[in-house]
């Protein structure tokens, strides 16, 4: 199920689709989430989107085509979770740690 939402982060991934997922209840895994990681399924997801917008990121992708490749749905809700998991916003993360200019 871990490897699901690594590969396919985008997807409008539910609690209840995860858990169907992972032959759970939405309940169960909830708890198993908080206990083995220490996050909730949902902040889990939350946490890999914003690593895959990261890795967008940091090769000069303008933001909004990063957003494209998310399901975050607009800028004001990415920059809201990046803020969560990065302590930092999307355009002071792309400036400090961006390699060089996107290229499409």
């Amino acid at each position: 199920m871990i490897d699901a939402v690594f590969e396919n982060p985008q997807a409008a991934w539910t609690l209840t689709e995860i858990a169907a997922f992972a032959h759970m209840t939405p309940r169960s895994l909830s708890r198993h989430f908080n206990r083995e990681i220490g996050l909730s399924a949902i902040k889990f997801l939350e946490h890999v989107r914003v690593k895959h917008d990261c890795d967008r990121l940091l090769t000069g992708m303008p933001l909004a085509r990063a957003l494209k490749h998310s399901d975050f749905g607009d800028t004001q809700r990415l920059n809201r979770a990046f803020q969560r998991v990065m302590g930092t916003n999307t355009a002071a993360y792309q400036r400090q740690f961006a390699d060089s200019p996107y290229t499409s």
